[in-house]
């Protein structure tokens, strides 16, 4: 009776390996294939931008097999300056356009539930990528412990018209040097440090995880915190994009609903066991209750509450028994 030929495919080290039985060999043949990866472009009222950040994930030396762009609700000609260039370029592409804005973390679910392959990676449509970012954040993959579900580089600074502000993300917020591997889950607890749009994730974490919390303003921090505390990361030195600091970015023009949502996240991860934990969590509120003192007093209780119940439960778990 003849043997049906069978495949089966597996990740290994960021790569695809296909296992083919031939029919009738005996024997199995491995082989490596290039992972397929999937780009995200998010835009709100980013038209002067769109093009040079389509561009630039246009010409990666390695492209992804597929790209998502989603204009949330922009008041501007975004759409239609990203469907005319997504649809001349990209042969394999989803176009989402909300009529009005529906937020970061739905857009980004939505992106997620298009998007194909092994990888996904997102950018705003204010910030561009450098040409070699897929082909090294795909070695970055290989080279990594079989577990890995993100890596990230880094970013240059630049301005609105993109002239360079100087130094890079990773200088800006971790001017003492990235944590080792042990110290990597709490000094994230700490403070976000890590440039989003220099990462790659592996898509399956994403799904695992249940995909971006839409009831948060911004996206990154706790989308980090519930993959990093199950996986590890992995860092390489490259620069691969560059940050647009605009005057209305998210984070400056909507400041009001980022601490919210820094409210909100902070709270979720208040209840963690860990001693060292729920210190470094506590360190992390005392600047951000002193900022909230200078603006909404409401804000200010509600920091200066969350920051009392953390204090008690370490207080609690610090205490000697008996």
């Amino acid at each position: 009776m003849r043997r049906a030929a069978t495949t089966a495919t597996t990740m290994r080290a960021g790569w695809c390996v296909v296992t083919d039985s031939p029919a009738d060999s005996g024997h199995e043949v491995e082989r490596a294939v290039r992972p397929e990866t999937t780009a995200v472009v998010i835009s709100h009222n980013h038209a002067a931008y769109i093009t040079e950040c389509l561009e630039s994930v246009r010409d990666q030396t390695v492209p992804p097999n597929h790209l998502v762009f989603v204009d949330d609700g922009s008041s501007d000609a975004s759409f239609d300056v990203g469907t005319r260039f997504v649809e001349q370029h990209f042969p394999s592409h989803q176009l989402i356009g909300h009529p009005q804005p529906v937020g970061l973390c739905r857009s980004l679910n939505e992106a997620l539930a298009h998007s194909r392959g092994d990888y996904l990676h997102t950018i705003a449509a204010d910030d561009y990528w450098m040409p070699g970012k897929t082909e090294v954040q795909l070695g970055a993959f290989a080279r990594a412990p079989d577990q890995t579900v993100v890596v990230y580089g880094d970013a240059l600074l630049i301005a609105e018209d993109g002239a360079p502000l100087g130094g890079t993300f990773l200088e800006r917020f971790v001017p003492d040097g990235l944590p080792p591997d042990d110290r990597f889950f709490r000094t994230l607890l700490r403070r976000n440090f890590l440039p989003a749009m220099a990462t790659m994730i592996r898509r399956d974490a994403l799904v695992e995880v249940g995909g971006w919390d839409e009831d948060l303003f911004y996206e990154d921090w706790d989308m980090w915190l519930r993959l990093a505390c199950r996986w590890p990361f992995a860092h390489h030195e490259d620069v691969v994009a560059a940050y647009r600091y605009l005057p209305t970015s998210m984070s400056n023009a909507r400041a009001e609903e980022m601490w919210l949502s820094k409210l909100v996240i902070s709270r979720k991860w208040a209840g963690l066991s860990l001693r060292a934990d729920a210190g470094a969590l506590l360190r992390s509120l005392r600047p951000s209750l002193r900022r909230a003192r200078h603006g909404d007093w409401a804000y200010a209780r509600q920091w200066g509450g969350l920051l009392t119940e953390v204090g008690t439960r370490r207080l609690r778990r610090t205490r000697p028994v008996g």
